[in-house]
């Protein structure tokens, strides 16, 4: 059998094992923000949670990075371990972002220790809550993104991406809370 015949042959059951792991993204390219790697019992396990019901929910390999400033991560999970320009994907979860409005230096930093991390077009996400309750925090933090976005513009894009364009999401167990998301704030960093 010709290696094209053995393509064909097994083609769909390498594509179904590509998006077991994580939509077809190497783990190595992503990272995770304002969560610690080791202290689970600070914060929850996560896992790739996909549209496609078919494909079971996944634990996060430990080739994921973590970064997280808290006193009790700072060590283990920071910036200075990451290679430069190796990462494709940074996901916010649990930035204190909806705090932030007020005062843009954590979202700024979390942007900056970024952009040396990422390649050109990675991205770093926020999620975007329904709650009722956070809609004025919504808009005055949006205010605040395109405030940033304007004083970095040189180095990222940003957009507004609806929950329904990601293949799968990085998120903790609670499947429950996932209707709360609406989308994700997303910087692209252009250079």
């Amino acid at each position: 059998m010709d290696y094209y015949q053995k393509y064909l042959k097994y083609k769909d059951k390498y594509t179904k094992l590509k998006e077991l792991r994580g939509g077809g993204e190497s783990e190595s390219e992503i990272a995770i923000v304002c969560h610690c790697s080791k202290l689970k019992n600070r914060h929850p396990q996560l896992y790739f949670i996909y549209k496609d019901k078919s494909i079971p929910m996944k634990k996060i390999d430990e080739n994921i990075r973590y970064v997280d400033t808290s006193p009790e991560c700072r060590n283990e999970d920071s910036w200075a371990k990451i290679d430069k320009n190796s990462l494709m994907y940074i996901w916010g979860i649990g930035c204190p972002i909806y705090q932030s409005y007020n005062n843009s230096k954590i979202i700024e930093n979390i942007l900056f220790g970024a952009h040396s991390k990422l390649k050109v077009d990675g991205q770093v996400y926020f999620t975007i809550y329904r709650d009722v309750e956070k809609m004025n925090d919504n808009i005055k933090l949006l205010e605040l993104f395109y405030n940033i976005c304007e004083e970095m513009s040189s180095v990222y894009t940003f957009k507004i991406v609806e929950l329904s364009h990601f293949p799968y999401i990085i998120y903790e167990y609670d499947l429950t809370r996932i209707p709360e998301i609406k989308g994700y704030y997303v910087f692209t960093k252009i250079k």
